[in-house]
C-alpha cells in the first residue's frame, strides 16, 4: 500500500557523478590487479570519476563490537571511537593515532549485552554516552569525561535494542527514544533540564520493532519518528505537534526484517525519500516520495542480506550515495548516486562480520572515513574513501 502523506519540504543540490572505481587495499597483504580496480562505463563523459579506498585493520582489546559512536569529546582534536561490546558487555574509548587505535579509557561494564550506544549533549558537548542493553530493558547513562555511576533509565520488562537522541519537545535538550523487539514501543524519555528524565507515552504498542529513525520528516521545524516493524509489516510515520505529541501515519506495508534505515533526498527533488535493508533482502529498498504517494525501487548487491544502511556524499557535491554493510558475506557496498543512475560498487576486501558503520566527513579538504565495526573479531576497519574527477 502506498500513502500520500504530505507535502515535504525542499532542499538544493549541486549534481554530480561518479562511475570509475578503484579500490586500493591497505591490509597487510598483496592484491592482483583484478582485485586493485573495478571499472563501470559510464554513459556519459562527464559522468567519470575515480573512487579510492585505502583500508586500514586496527586491533583493539575490545572483543565483539556489536555498536560504536565517533566522538571528540576529550577535545583532543583527534578521533575518538566509543564502543559497545555484545558479549561481554564493556564500553571503552579509543583515540585513532599514526599507529592505529589507542585505548584511553573503560567507561563501564554492564551485567548483560550491549545494544547500541548514542552519544548525547549535556552541558554544551557531546560529553555523554546512552547505552542501550538487551536485558532487563535497561538504559544507562555514562561519562565520558568523568569517572562516576551511571544514570540508570528502566524501559520495562524488554530489552532494548535501539536508542535515539532527539529534541522531541522543542526545548533544545536531548530526549531518548528507545525501541524494543522482544516487547512493546511505547515509550520515550523527556529530559527534565536537571539532569533527569520523565517517562513519556508514544500513541503505540507496536511489537517487533526493528528499526528507528528521528527526523523532521514532514519539514515543519520538528523531530518526528519512523519506526518498523515485524508484527504489523508495516513502516509507520509519527508526526510530531513540536511538544512531543503525535500522530501515527502509515508510510508502506507489506515490509518485513527492516534492520536499518536512512531518511534522504535521494533524486533531490526537495521530498525526503526512504532507503532500507533487511536481513531477508538482497537489495537496498528505497521508498521515493512523489505527489502521488511513495514509489518502491529495488538496488541489487549480489549479497546474501544486509544489515547496516548510512548516508554518505563521497564527491563532497551535495548528492547522497548510500553505503551498506552484509554480516553474514563479511562486505561492504557503496551505492553510487551518480546522474545517470544508482550504482553498485564492491569494496575488495573482507570486512570480517561487520555490525555498525560510522562515518567522519571533513567537508573543508573533501575527506572521508568509514569506521566499521567487527563482531567475531576483536577489529575496528578505517576506509580512507576519496574521489577524483
Amino acid at each position: 500500500m502506498k500513502t500520500n502523506l504530505l507535502n515535504f519540504g525542499r532542499f538544493t543540490g549541486r549534481l554530480c557523478s561518479h562511475a570509475l572505481i578503484s579500490a586500493t587495499l591497505v591490509l597487510g597483504m598483496s592484491l592482483t590487479e583484478s582485485d586493485k580496480e573495478e571499472t563501470t562505463r559510464p554513459t556519459k563523459k562527464e559522468d567519470r570519476s575515480t573512487i579510492s579506498w585505502d583500508v586500514n585493520e586496527y586491533k583493539i582489546k575490545s572483543q565483539s563490537v556489536l555498536t560504536m559512536a565517533l566522538t571528540n569529546s576529550l577535545g583532543t582534536g583527534k578521533t575518538q571511537i566509543l564502543t559497545g561490546c555484545y558479549s561481554s558487555g564493556t564500553i571503552s574509548l579509543y583515540e585513532q593515532t599514526k599507529k592505529g587505535l589507542k585505548q584511553l579509557r573503560s567507561i563501564g561494564k554492564v551485567n548483560g549485552s550491549i545494544t547500541d550506544i548514542k552519544l548525547m549533549s549535556m552541558g554544551g558537548s557531546l560529553n555523554k554516552a546512552v547505552v542501550a542493553q538487551e536485558e532487563k530493558g535497561t538504559i544507562r547513562i555514562y561519562d565520558l569525561k568523568k569517572d562516576m555511576p551511571p544514570m540508570t533509565l528502566f524501559h520495562g520488562a524488554h530489552g532494548v535494542n535501539t536508542v535515539e537522541i532527539a529534541d522531541l519537545d522543542g526545548d533544545g535538550l536531548g530526549d531518548i527514544i528507545p525501541i524494543s523487539y522482544t516487547g512493546e514501543t511505547n515509550i520515550w524519555f523527556q529530559n527534565d533540564r536537571h539532569n533527569g528524565f520523565m517517562k513519556r507515552n508514544l500513541p503505540s504498542h507496536k511489537k517487533k520493532v526493528s528499526a528507528i529513525r528521528v527526523v523532521d520528516f514532514d519539514q515543519d521545524g520538528d523531530q518526528d519518528i519512523l519506526l518498523a516493524s515485524d508484527h504489523d509489516k508495516m513502516i509507520s510515520f509519527f508526526s510530531n505537534d513540536g511538544t512531543g505529541n503525535f500522530v501515527e501515519l502509515a508510510i508502506e506495508d507489506g515490509i518485513e526484517g527492516v534492520l536499518d534505515m536512512v531518511v534522504v533526498d535521494m533524486n533531490l527533488d526537495g521530498s525526503l525519500d526512504l532507503a532500507y535493508v533487511s536481513h531477508s533482502e538482497k537489495t537496498v529498498q528505497l521508498l521515493l516520495n512523489k505527489e502521488s504517494g511513495f514509489d518502491r525501487k529495488s538496488v541489487s548487491t549480489k549479497l546474501r542480506s544486509l544489515n547496516n544502511i548510512k548516508v554518505i556524499d563521497l564527491g563532497n557535491n551535495g548528492r547522497p550515495d548510500l553505503i551498506v554493510s552484509s554480516f553474514d558475506d563479511d562486505a561492504i557496498r557503496l551505492i553510487e548516486n551518480a546522474e545517470s543512475g544508482l550504482r553498485e560498487h564492491q569494496l575488495k576486501a573482507s570486512i570480517i562480520s561487520p555490525t555498525d558503520i560510522a562515518i567522519k566527513t571533513d567537508s573543508e579538504i573533501g575527506k572521508t572515513m568509514i569506521y566499521v565495526s567487527s563482531m567475531m573479531k576483536n577489529r575496528v576497519y578505517a576506509i580512507d574513501v576519496e574521489v577524483t574527477d
